[in-house]
């Protein structure tokens, strides 16, 4: 594919100009690369080679002044329409209803009790992907009013936002969070009283559960609005102790279902905020505090999953009060990972706490941090769940089609090295100064190749092989071929001669090992099961870098975490 790079370049500009345009005259080469491998997958084989290649298209787009920008972007007006007629005929998402380019608003909106996990970036990279397919614009609104129940963790207002930018490839257009706005839902309540949509409840949570579902009015269902705003005001004051009063909004009493019956608005707060303190006495839930985002907002589609439904017809209500029209709202069905199960983020809190995990990127855990440091692709969990589209009926995956996924991105660039586990040392007589020799990558001639030797000695030379192998195969007249090294005949538990290097012994051999040095690279490797492995690799390893993946032959796809030269650590991945 001797054409790449001018291809290559020619998308890089292309979405380098878009992305300055939207930005204030400023790309950003992570905004691009995503965007150039998924336009034109043939360039993933050059996936080492594509961020350079963007890193300078980007210099050269931010070095023009906005005017220039402008202009060449409109010069490609017409690649950015075929582009979008293909990704409505072919993507895999349905058009949104009533979509305009350019005018469709999206939120995400995680609660920040933690980092995000693999199911939380399914609403990421849907959102995301309906952004990018209609140029609109993607909201991350921190839902963080509640303080008690779903307690906010201070560190994750950072976490999310850099778990967003690496699994879409950009940041968010705006983010703020719900707990900084409190007056204003203040303001928007003390109007849905005045439009008598909206009274204070003084019942206690039992009397009034019990008229909810008998389809009974409470008794101060019926106060005048004046009545109302005077309480209101003594609540937002403070006059109030918690549990004794709340805002509920007006629907139905009667309604087929009693929790879409004057649904509670505000509460009076039990917990102080981690980040607004006891600033404020009463605490809008979520149904309220979203339904007016959203409007302030200009959100245009609702992405939800398909439990939330009474969520809809709840706010639903609160619009008709107010005289506003409720955004398009699409639903999803529930989907599960096998490998997971249900893992709250209280449950993860928790063993964290107790020392079970080491922390919210331990590789047992499906958080975003964990699968990155595992070396799972942000390009293969967006594959993942675009795969499933956007569906009502439920869905069950396993950890093995993400894998599947992930080796489509990093198996084309990985280097190969030999590593041994639990390594059992053999002797090999008769044989000269070894000396070997393989490709760093099969399809990557230009990566070059990896050499390796093993020194002579009187009695034999010193060959480590996995304890599993050296069980197996180190036993008297087992024929082994020492992988791109030597032939082996054995001539007792653990002594074999050496039999050439004939390729068509392979003919005879019982098995083909890979093997390493007795002066190779020590390495640890923390499992996805939170055991580790120990061994030693080809001494080739410690030139790789910190963050490469690499393929141990063999054993399994390794994130190299920490390399030095006193060994490596490296992450599983998968095989």
């Amino acid at each position: 594919m001797s054409d790449w790079k001018p291809r290559a370049e020619a998308l890089a500009r292309k979405y380098a100009l878009e992305n300055a345009v939207k930005h204030g005259g400023k790309a950003t080469p992570g905004a691009v690369i995503g965007k150039v491998l998924a336009e034109d997958p043939a360039l993933r084989a050059h996936a080492k080679e594509v961020p350079a290649v963007a890193a300078a298209v980007v210099a050269d787009v931010n070095a023009m002044d906005a005017a220039a920008q402008k202009a060449a972007f409109d010069a490609t007006a017409h690649e950015r329409v075929d582009l979008a007629r293909k990704k409505e005929d072919t993507g895999p998402l349905p058009a949104l209803p009533d979509a305009a380019a350019g005018k469709v608003v999206l939120r995400f909106a995680p609660n920040p009790s933690g980092p995000l996990t693999l199911g939380h970036a399914r609403g990421v990279i849907v959102s995301f992907a309906y952004g990018e397919k209609y140029d609109g614009t993607v909201i991350l609104r921190f839902d963080d009013t509640d303080a008690t129940v779903k307690r906010p963790m201070p560190e994750a207002y950072a976490w999310i936002p850099e778990d967003i930018a690496w699994l879409a490839g950009r940041a968010a257009d705006r983010t703020f969070r719900a707990s900084a706005r409190i007056p204003l839902y203040y303001e928007w309540a003390a109007k849905l009283v005045d439009v008598g949509g909206a009274y204070v409840c003084e019942c206690t949570g039992d009397d009034f559960r019990v008229l909810k579902e008998r389809g009974e009015p409470c008794p101060h269902r019926g106060q005048d609005v004046a009545t109302n705003a005077a309480k209101w005001k003594r609540m937002t004051d403070g006059g109030y102790k918690p549990g004794e009063a709340v805002l509920r909004v007006k629907t139905d009493i009667r309604h087929r279902d009693p929790a879409l019956r004057d649904w509670v608005a505000f509460r009076l707060a039990r917990d102080p905020h981690p980040l607004e303190g006891d600033t404020y006495p009463v605490w809008p839930l979520l149904d309220f505090q979203s339904a007016i985002d959203d409007h302030v907002e200009g959100v245009t589609h609702i992405i939800r999953g398909k439990d939330l439904r009474d969520s809809t017809e709840k706010q639903a209500f609160l619009y008709r009060h107010l005289g506003w029209t409720y955004p398009h709202t699409l639903y999803w069905g529930r989907a599960s990972v096998h490998e997971f199960g249900k893992f709250s983020k209280s449950i993860l809190s928790e063993g964290i706490k107790s020392g079970e995990y080491s922390g919210w990127d331990d590789p047992r855990l499906p958080t975003l941090r964990a699968l990155r440091r595992r070396g799972f692709a942000a390009e293969a969990i967006r594959a993942f769940w675009l795969a499933f589209g956007l569906s009502e009926k439920d869905v069950a995956a396993s950890m093995k089609t993400l894998e599947s996924e992930n080796r489509k991105v990093v198996e084309p660039t990985a280097h190969r090295f030999f590593f041994v586990d639990d390594p059992r040392e053999i002797r090999v007589t008769g044989a000269p100064a070894l000396a070997g020799e393989a490709p760093r990558h099969p399809d990557r001639p230009q990566d070059g190749m990896r050499r390796f030797s093993i020194a002579a000695a009187p009695d034999g030379a010193r060959v480590l092989l996995a304890g599993t192998d050296h069980d197996e195969v180190a036993k008297p007249g087992r024929k082994v071929r020492l992988k791109d090294l030597a032939n082996l005949r054995f001539v007792a538990d653990g002594v074999a001669e050496h039999a050439g290097n004939d390729l068509a012994f392979l003919k005879e051999a019982d098995r083909i090992v890979h093997w390493a040095p007795v002066d190779g690279v020590p390495v640890e490797v923390l499992m996805d099961d939170g055991s580790t492995k120990r061994g030693l690799a080809e001494r080739g390893l410690a030139d790789e870098k910190a963050g490469a993946i690499v393929q141990f032959e063999r054993f399994g796809f390794v994130r190299l975490e920490a390399v030095s030269s006193a060994g490596v650590k490296a992450v599983f991945t998968h095989k």
